[in-house]
């Protein structure tokens, strides 16, 4: 359907949507500028024109297939196929879920295979009980695997630590892509996000480094390494297949932008830059608070987002600096004082926006803040 908007106070168009959110990238078109389509009540601001309810397509709900799945018939097939008794039993711990099995398992037995094997059954456990808020009716897993996201600012600020906190798993469903943010136990926390697969641009892996990067349509690159080969070798035609799939199916799930957060309590998407859930009301941390506590005491915001390892990192640093501080003024220094007054300044500020853009990469309840997560 066809959108107009208003440039130099006047209305332009008609434009299709993608050619809408081409100027919108160009910088033709700013968040503010109002935009328009017929069914809409009103002219609203292009932030919130292309993901308004009634701006919404015709078909925004997921087709649930038609009858019922037998899942326990599912598992038991799949593990009466498995010769190895030890992978038998790992994988055995796994309930009677939504699961393509061959797909999620491929070739469990073969050499190479079950170590991460092992890994995905261990993890795929502690996700499990997510899954019937989590997941649509008639929604099902088709490949699983995780990951580490890639953030040059992370890597380059806290190096080894970034592989830590940045430990994510990979729902490849039959509707959409879900990542949930993991610990270094495999334990989910908080942050989930979502990626409709008509969302996608473009999708490519990495031998050498084990990655794989998604492009999206808003033009955003994610890129995740660390990722077992199997995976990576199924997701290299996998992702494509879905892509062309759900255009040509022409059906939407319910999105707002391109890789929208899920709100960690009902788990539906949350429109960009809001802080309330308007499903289950919900409140979230907004990211300036954390920003404003590490720009007046370093470490103090990765505390109050729950990275206590990260925080006690920091502090044990910053302590170091202060100390040489007092040292360089003890011995009257004026040189060194003022060298190390720098530094606590620059510490501060980079602290400051590093704990912003930890802050913005998803949604953390306000009833979580302080405590590990």
């Amino acid at each position: 359907m066809d959108w107009y908007y208003t440039a130099g106070g006047a209305q332009q168009g008609p434009v299709s949507e993608e050619q809408l959110k081409q100027l919108k990238t160009s910088g033709q078109l700013a968040e503010e500028t109002m935009v328009w389509r017929e069914g809409m009540s009103d002219w609203v601001p292009y932030s919130e024109g292309l993901f308004s309810a009634e701006a919404a397509p015709a078909q925004e709900t997921v087709p649930v297939p038609e009858g019922t799945v037998d899942y326990s018939q599912r598992r038991e097939e799949f593990l009466s196929g498995i010769q190895n008794e030890k992978i038998r039993d790992i994988v055995s711990e796994l309930g009677a879920g939504p699961y393509q099995w061959n797909s999620v398992f491929p070739d469990p037995e073969k050499f190479g295979n079950k170590g991460h094997t092992k890994n995905k059954a261990v993890w795929l456990k502690k996700v499990e009980p997510l899954f019937g808020e989590l997941l649509f009716p008639g929604e099902e897993i088709l490949i699983a695997t995780s990951g580490i996201f890639c953030s040059f600012a992370e890597q380059y600020f806290l190096g080894w630590m970034s592989t830590l906190i940045n430990r994510t798993a990979f729902l490849f469903t039959n509707y959409r892509i879900i990542m949930i943010h993991m610990d270094s136990k495999n334990q989910p926390l908080q942050m989930k996000w979502h990626i409709p697969y008509d969302q996608v641009k473009k999708f490519k892996t990495s031998g050498l480094s084990a990655a794989i990067t998604f492009k999206l349509k808003d033009n955003k690159s994610f890129t995740f390494t660390s990722i077992p080969k199997p995976d990576r070798k199924a997701l290299k035609v996998f992702v494509d297949e879905m892509s062309t799939k759900v255009e040509k199916e022409d059906f939407r799930i319910p999105f707002h932008q391109c890789r929208d957060n899920l709100c960690p309590t009902c788990f539906r998407p949350v429109p960009p830059k809001t802080y309330t859930c308007e499903n289950c009301q919900e409140e979230f941390i907004q990211p300036w608070k954390p920003a404003v506590m590490s720009l007046c005491l370093p470490c103090l915001g990765d505390f109050y987002l729950g990275h206590r390892g990260l925080g006690a990192m920091e502090a044990f640093g910053y302590i170091i600096i202060i100390l040489a501080l007092v040292a360089g003024f003890l011995e009257g220094d004026s040189e060194g004082v003022i060298a190390f007054v720098v530094v606590i300044v620059i510490t501060h500020i980079s602290d400051a926006f590093l704990t912003l853009h930890m802050a913005k990469k998803g949604l953390i309840p306000v009833k979580m803040a302080w405590k590990a997560h």
